[in-house]
């Protein structure tokens, strides 16, 4: 679990929102899987429970997208009730990946955003807002849609999310906005080491995302789309994925 437990301030430091992000968490219900994943997963929220302890617990939780291995309904089963359980009544905003779209097998079909949908109860691309912040969920974009037998990885968002980004924006331009999406906006996570090119990072070819070129966590960061000014915040948050064995 990453020890960064760096929440949202205003311009005199007050909190505004603090909130915990697990990265890909990959439920996935076959036995095998399961038994080695739950090891991994035990001592993320042991360690999270104690530091909610003494923190209190967030405004919510966040997951952008590979909750699940693939996108069989089991998996999903398996996700909200694990999650469910660990959660209590923190809320949960989900997120789809490019693994909510994976066939469990070869025998299986791809996945749907219809299917991602029906079990959290939630669009693929939606708003909320906790005080005066607005969160913004993206959707990664079908990676099966223009080569249906192999995932295509590059990732390039579809002008239906681009608008809806710019239209959360233009609509709360009074408001921090926060974005969330299962891969970065260009410029937005940059390499600790570019020389030994330590990280993946949004510079990486893979990461095509046309007419953006920032915007991350700051809603009036560089924006090709819009006509937003600059402005920063301080930012706290949490960050945990499962342990390796």
């Amino acid at each position: 679990m990453n020890d960064l437990v760096p929440a949202v301030a205003d311009t005199t430091g007050n909190e505004l929102l603090y909130f915990w992000a697990f990265g890909d968490l990959h439920y996935r219900a076959r036995s095998e899987w399961h038994a080695m994943h739950s090891r991994r997963m035990a001592p993320m929220f042991k360690d999270l429970r104690s530091l909610w302890l003494v923190e209190g617990p967030p405004d919510f939780c966040v997951s952008p997208g590979d909750i699940v291995d693939t996108g069989a309904p089991e998996n999903y089963k398996l996700a909200k009730r694990d999650l469910a359980a660990q959660l209590g009544n923190i809320p949960f905003y989900p997120g789809i990946g490019n693994h909510e779209f994976h066939p469990e097998n070869r025998e299986d079909s791809k996945h749907t955003t219809a299917e991602f949908s029906a079990i959290w109860g939630r669009p693929v691309r939606y708003t909320w807002t906790m005080g005066n912040v607005l969160c913004i969920m993206l959707d990664q974009p079908d990676p099966y849609e223009s080569v249906q037998l192999r995932e295509n990885t590059r990732v390039i968002f579809s002008e239906e999310t681009l608008s809806f980004l710019e239209t959360a924006l233009a609509e709360h331009q009074e408001q921090l906005a926060i974005i969330f999406a299962h891969c970065p906006l260009r410029d937005t996570v940059l390499d600790r080491d570019p020389e030994h090119n330590l990280d993946d990072d949004s510079q990486d070819p893979f990461f095509i995302c046309r007419k953006l070129t920032g915007g991350a966590l700051n809603s009036s960061a560089p924006y090709e789309r819009g006509t937003l000014h600059q402005r920063t915040y301080p930012l706290r948050l949490g960050f945990a994925q499962p342990c390796p064995d």
